[in-house]
């Protein structure tokens, strides 16, 4: 994986998927809104703490859960790592 933020958000997609298993078997809807905030929490910290920005779900609620199942996808196959070379490889030029 390219970075710790990544791999947060990789976490969080994997608590989701099992918080929300868990709340299809056990019927629970309220077992759903710990899956959302839970997971959204490692996103966040990613986003706060590491990166010290504003997390585009704040604004963009749809376009960000489509972004998140992208990335996901992509550090499973293993392509995440090119994907972003692909689009960071002239910034170290830019900021200098």
């Amino acid at each position: 994986m390219t970075n710790f933020r990544d791999w947060l958000h990789f976490t969080g997609t994997n608590n989701l998927i099992g918080w929300l298993l868990l709340a299809f078997v056990r019927r629970s809807p309220r077992l759903i809104l710990v899956a959302i905030a839970s997971s959204y929490m490692f996103a966040w910290v990613g986003h706060l703490l590491i990166q010290r920005n504003r997390p585009a779900t704040w604004e963009y609620q749809v376009l960000s859960a489509l972004c998140e199942i992208q990335m996901y996808l992509k550090i499973w196959d293993g392509s995440m790592d090119a994907e972003v070379a692909q689009f960071t490889s002239g910034f170290s030029r830019i900021v200098s």
